[in-house]
Parts: C-alpha cells; sequence; structure tokens
C-alpha cells in the first residue's frame, strides 16, 4: 500500500471516505484490514492512524477530516 491523494471537504468522515477509496474490513468500527493487508492470525497488530503526524484520538468511524490533512495509517503493535 503506498501513497494515496484524495480530495476531501471539511466534515467528511474518515471511515467513509477510507471505504470510498480502498477496500475496508472493519467490525463495528474497528478496521480489520486495508486493501487486504490484515495482522496474521495470533498477531498483537491493529491499524493506527496519525493525522497530520499526532495519533488520533479517536475512531475512524468519528475523525472529521478538514482538507489538506494528512492521514497515515499504519499496522502496529499493541502490546
Amino acid at each position: 500500500m503506498g501513497k494515496k491523494k484524495i480530495a476531501v471537504k471539511k466534515g467528511d468522515i474518515l471511515m467513509d471516505v477510507l471505504k470510498e477509496n480502498f477496500k475496508i474490513e472493519e467490525d463495528k468500527g474497528f478496521i480489520k484490514s486495508i486493501d487486504g493487508i490484515a495482522p496474521k492470525k495470533g498477531d498483537k497488530k491493529a491499524w493506527m492512524y496519525s493525522v497530520n503526524g499526532k495519533m488520533a484520538k479517536v475512531g475512524a468511524t468519528d475523525y472529521k477530516l478538514k482538507p489538506g490533512d494528512e492521514v497515515v495509517f499504519d499496522l502496529q503493535s499493541w502490546e
């Protein structure tokens, strides 16, 4: 998975934008895979994201975007 520039409007919800532009598997707002990339069974990893270099404090279903936001997803260990 690489970089993708996507135009957004103020107030767009991150999860909605993700679903419109990537293949997302989720369960109750928890992202399980992005474009088929998921943690292996038993791995203690999860998709985390930052916006403009700061870790998000809410889930993607609650994050309201602004034009120019840079969102980075990373499959991180949660131990």
